[in-house]
């Protein structure tokens, strides 16, 4: 059982420690979001984190594509384009 229980504490968590994210069961869009712009490597406690998650999640860390199951075609497209410049 999640110790984070409202909105408001959940989104006090992950700007403190974007990983506390794993303790919080079926995070809204707005708290991934919030934990991933604290900390990429976060997504990597995400279930199937959407488009919109995963390229703030790349534009705080690029490396957090290695967390990523099945990154999104968008995501990878802008990765090649990344490798062109």
């Amino acid at each position: 059982m999640s110790k984070y229980k409202t909105l408001e504490v959940q989104l006090e968590a992950v700007k403190e420690d974007g990983c506390a994210i794993d303790y919080i069961n079926n995070p809204s869009l707005e708290v991934q979001l919030e934990a991933v712009k604290q900390n990429g490597c976060a997504i990597q406690f995400i279930n199937k984190p959407s488009l919109e998650v995963q390229l703030e999640a790349y534009k705080q860390n690029s490396n957090t594509i290695n967390f990523i199951n099945n990154p999104h075609k968008e995501l990878k497209l802008l990765m090649e384009i990344e490798k062109l410049k």
